[in-house]
């Protein structure tokens, strides 16, 4: 190997740790955020408030409830937590506080009854995504301008993971 090939290796070493360093310093305290030392150690809550407020079953399929930090920077990215076949929201509800806490809006739903097909929370779980979007823009919305919708995700455990398998490539 040259020594141009070290010093381009280097420069470009130099330059990572650089870039993660920065990364790290804008980082709030006790926040989940990319290019951490140790990714994955959260045993607790984050620096944020939390409120949260429920969303119908005119608004949704089976209702649901958004979590929120209500003290970080906007725009927030958020997630839909699907639950698994004969689970509600209420089992899952400790996420919602976890990830709102760490600065991530989440929305924990129920679906339309405990015993829906996939095929069925799949699409209930496109509709809890779209009503999300829709807090957006929705005026008295404590979401109101706050989401980057072009950030919004789902989750779901067992069953309520399998749907995602339904829209993972089409949802846009």
């Amino acid at each position: 190997y040259s020594r141009l090939s070290f010093a381009v290796l280097g420069l470009f070493i130099a330059t990572t740790v650089a870039l993660e360093v920065k990364a790290a310093t804008t980082c709030p305290s006790g926040a989940i955020c990319r290019n951490e030392e140790a990714p994955g150690s959260y045993s607790g809550n984050g620096p944020y408030t939390v409120k949260k407020y429920t969303l119908s079953r005119t608004q949704t399929p089976g209702g649901a409830t958004v979590y929120y930090p209500s003290n970080a920077k906007a725009p927030y990215s958020g997630v839909v937590f699907t639950p698994p076949y004969t689970g509600t929201q209420s089992m899952f509800a400790d996420w919602g506080t976890f990830f709102a806490s760490h600065g991530i809006v989440m929305v924990t739903m129920d679906t339309t009854t405990t015993l829906d097909s996939v095929d069925q929370r799949a699409s209930q779980q496109k509709q809890v995504l779209d009503a999300l979007k829709k807090e957006n823009t929705r005026s008295g919305s404590a979401l109101y301008g706050k989401l980057n919708t072009a950030r919004l995700g789902a989750v779901g455990w067992s069953m309520g993971g399998g749907v995602l398998w339904q829209y993972a490539v089409t949802y846009p």
